[in-house]
């Protein structure tokens, strides 16, 4: 019986349960170990010093040494920080390693010197895992690498935990208001002038404080910051439709809050952006998942709510079209059949009999 096949996977979330793929039911009983390093501050600098990162750059470093030392098959990076110092210290150290980076995604593109240092370091990883064809296309000229190198995979999730229900009385009737959730590369402002023009449509906000910061909020948004999760599904969950209003044309953030509201069968109303270009219709019905508008632009963005809100057989039918795209493309499901497949591709496995491509 042939060894099972190391693999480390190394990532800037701080949570010791994440496992990531490991324990899914397809992967769970091949011959693959398991070593997971996540962020840990591990003494006083590690903790004290954010800017740069100490404790991630210390969590690569370990992860390196890890490599080396169980002699690993494969290292997986999620996160381009994570990604960075991992090849960093492995060429410092001259430890050779298969490398895939996954959850490849940059809310902001580095520049100057980082900018520098992440290409050559970037240049040694085998394989990227993005969520959409423009940042392949961006990041392959923006760090002068092989496009072949770049595989696109929709965001791949189960079905979002919602909470409990609260006390009775203690959130806004269900249907009966919009939401917005998220904090990467949103634009809030753009959302708050909208909603000031809609003052008979309630609102609840899910952010960061940060992204609020400067704005005024018009009567009719109910703002919820840092607040669990499950939570925010709920509000999610409970509201007639999503806004997802981003800060560019170009942006690609929002992938995670897009694909449960589908999950969960909501409607949505987003910013035309290439970055989310691929979640916004079937690639073969070519029906449509939701509701675009402009950026930057906060008219454009309250015509499409004031339309989609006295809408509710359109609402239906963009919810149970952006439901059956969920269940096709973006399921964990559909995540561990391609990770298999570069499994196979690289002899760590056996070819799968079946790959769900998209």
């Amino acid at each position: 019986m042939s060894q099972p096949k190391r693999i480390l996977v190394c990532s800037p979330y701080s949570d010791p349960g994440w496992r990531w793929l490991a324990p899914a039911p397809a992967l769970r009983d091949q011959p693959l170990e398991w070593e997971f390093f996540h962020r840990v501050e591990a003494g006083f600098l590690e903790r004290k010093i954010h800017t740069p990162d100490l404790a991630l750059m210390g969590t690569c470093r370990r992860a390196i040494q890890a490599v080396r030392q169980r002699r690993a098959d494969l290292l997986i990076t999620h996160d381009p920080r994570a990604t960075w110092w991992c090849a960093f210290f492995a060429a410092r150290a001259g430890v050779t390693v298969r490398h895939l980076a996954h959850s490849f995604n940059f809310a902001k593109l580095p520049r100057g010197l980082k900018r520098r240092m992440m290409t050559r370091a970037f240049a040694s990883v085998d394989r990227f895992v993005v969520y959409s064809h423009a940042e392949r296309e961006l990041y392959a000229d923006y760090f002068d690498l092989p496009r072949s190198r770049f595989d696109v995979k929709l965001w791949g999730v189960g079905k979002p935990d919602v909470a409990e229900p609260p006390e009775p009385g203690t959130e806004p009737e269900e249907g009966q208001y919009l939401c917005a959730i998220g904090g990467n590369r949103r634009d809030y402002a753009s959302l708050m002038a909208a909603m000031a023009q809609l003052p008979q449509i309630p609102m609840v906000v899910v952010a960061r404080p940060h992204n609020l910061r400067g704005l005024t909020v018009p009567a009719n948004v109910t703002v919820r910051c840092d607040i669990p999760f499950p939570l925010a599904m709920r509000i999610l969950q409970r509201s007639r439709f999503m806004v997802l209003p981003l800060d560019s044309s170009t942006v690609p953030c929002g992938h995670v809050t897009l694909v449960a509201a589908m999950h969960l069968g909501k409607a949505f109303v987003i910013t035309r952006s290439a970055g989310i270009a691929d979640y916004l219709s079937d690639p073969n019905t070519r029906r449509p998942n939701g509701i675009t508008c402009e950026a930057g632009s906060p008219q454009s963005l309250t015509d499409a709510i004031r339309a989609l809100w006295q809408d509710p057989d359109r609402i239906k039918e963009l919810s149970e079209n952006g439901r059956a795209f969920a269940q096709a493309y973006c399921t964990e499901e559909t995540m561990v059949e391609h990770f298999r497949a570069q499994l196979a591709d690289w002899n760590l496995l056996p070819q799968p009999e079946k790959l769900h491509t998209q």
